[in-house]
């Protein structure tokens, strides 16, 4: 049940730098809770509004890590965004709360200047139904993401064939009767079935991803799904992009927030909003309003106020005052709950964590066409197509540049085999020679589902196909 009045306290970050002018305002609204988070970095030209689900957990974790994945991954591209959410994803399932249910959007943003003074190219990788929109000044076009949500009829389609369904009974289709978004980070219960890549669960991890060219002085905007049910992409960018230029961001985006709420909006709200350029940068400042603290007599909803300011650094109290109306007070404090996933390792170099990922760089595995010095990427249907193309390539490009062994070996079992098919494929366009094809025939150990039996009644064997091919340098 929503909460009988809205959270309307509102944290701005402001900011300058690479990216140009910056400003995000969160604002909590009539939801129970708070789940959105964000991320924005000038140094790395990077940013991101993450929207979550049963839980914080999720997208606490993408604004901690999620960049990380995307850095390590290297320079921006569809194979190293896929592959940054793959990762990221697959580092989430161990990292989360036991028993956490927690999921979330996740919509990145990359800008990289693109040969000219005032060019830009603006990358976008974007999974679930948060949403970003540049809004180029000279024309006024708009480029948008699409969001994912089950009511899409090849959303539905995949949903379906990964043996869910999309029930139409509530005010918005949903995921098995529950999830309105049909591709999130983590949600982990809507991606059970071992024989399926993550791109083929119900929920599916992986993103879409657009290339935009733009100049400076264009407007990029971010925001969770709260602000796009209620408002257009017109709307919002006649309330951000169009008001007078010397008008604070992060005011006319905390602004923005309001006439959400007075329209109802019904969610949380994060907008994130940057005007394109190059300034010198300076530190992050963070403001936290009020809002109508004082005047809400509900203890849930006065509770949730403290703790939404809190999530930002800052403690808010009534505070009465001798012969005055009472105020409400507000004092920097250490953010509850603050980081979460600091002790995480730091992320190895794109090409370490990519092949010790894909399984590369054995050797002598004794394999039908394995031979001595030959690499070897054993490939599963846990990660899409992308993620082992653009490992290939990397080992490839290693190999030939280190006079290293020229020929590498692919192997895949049952459903991942049409992965392999990708990675020769995008060998073969990029020149190089397929050696061998090999199929055979091997007995692998597997659990039937069948939890009341005793454990050493569950391992069987059973026989699987497994094709084998030998790529070599052209």
């Amino acid at each position: 049940m929503p909460l009988s009045a809205p959270v309307t306290a509102v944290a701005v970050e402001r900011s300058e730098g690479r990216l140009g002018r910056a400003a995000v305002a969160a604002m909590q609204g009539v939801r129970v809770n708070f789940e959105d988070a964000h991320f924005l970095d000038h140094s790395h030209g990077c940013c991101g509004v993450y929207d979550g689900h049963l839980g914080d957990e999720a997208a606490a974790f993408c604004a901690e890590r999620l960049h990380q994945h995307v850095q390590a991954a290297g320079e921006p591209s569809v194979n190293s965004l896929l592959e940054a959410f793959s990762s990221c994803d697959t580092e989430m399932r161990g990292a989360l709360p036991q028993g956490s249910e927690s999921g979330s959007t996740a919509t990145l943003a990359m800008v990289r200047e693109d040969g000219g003074p005032d060019k830009l190219q603006v990358w976008v990788a974007s999974c679930g139904d948060s949403r970003a929109i540049l809004w180029r000044r000279d024309g006024g076009s708009i480029e948008a993401t699409r969001d994912h949500r089950p009511c899409d009829d090849s959303e539905k389609r995949r949903i379906e064939a990964a043996g869910g369904f999309v029930s139409e009974e509530f005010d918005q289709y949903r995921v098995d009767g529950q999830l309105a978004c049909s591709r999130a980070l983590g949600a982990f219960k809507f991606k059970q079935d071992e024989a399926l890549a993550a791109s083929a669960q119900k929920v599916s991890s992986e993103p879409e991803v657009y290339q935009w060219s733009a100049q400076r002085g264009d407007w990029l905007i971010l925001a969770c799904d709260g602000v796009w049910d209620t408002f257009s992409n017109e709307r919002v960018v006649q309330e951000v992009c169009k008001t007078d230029s010397g008008t604070d961001i992060g005011t006319t985006l905390a602004q923005t927030l309001q006439l959400c709420i007075d329209k109802d909006a019904d969610d949380n709200l994060t907008l994130m909003a940057i005007e394109l350029g190059t300034l010198p940068e300076v530190a992050h400042s963070l403001q936290v309003t009020p809002g109508n603290y004082l005047k809400t007599k509900d203890k849930e909803v006065f509770g949730q106020y403290e703790e939404f300011c809190l999530k930002f650094g800052y403690s808010l109290k009534k505070e009465m005052v001798p012969k005055a109306p009472p105020k409400a007070a507000l004092s920097e404090a250490s953010p509850v709950p603050g980081p979460r996933f600091a002790a995480l390792p730091a992320l190895q170099p794109h090409l370490q964590a990519a092949a010790g990922t894909a399984g590369a760089a054995e050797r002598g595995s004794g394999t039908p066409s394995a031979r001595p010095g030959l690499l070897e990427m054993k490939i599963t249907a846990q990660r899409n197509s992308a993620f082992y193309v653009h490992a290939a390539r990397q080992l490839m490009r290693d190999t030939e540049e280190e006079l290293a062994p020229s020929e590498l070996v692919v192997q895949a079992l049952g459903n991942a085999i049409p992965v392999v098919a990708s990675v020769v494929l995008a060998m073969s366009e990029d020149g190089h020679e397929v050696v061998s094809i090999t199929t055979d025939m091997v007995e692998v150990l597997w659990s039937p589902k069948q939890p009341k039996k005793k454990e050493s009644q569950r391992k069987q064997q059973k026989q699987t196909p497994r094709l084998t091919i030998v790529v070599k340098h052209a």
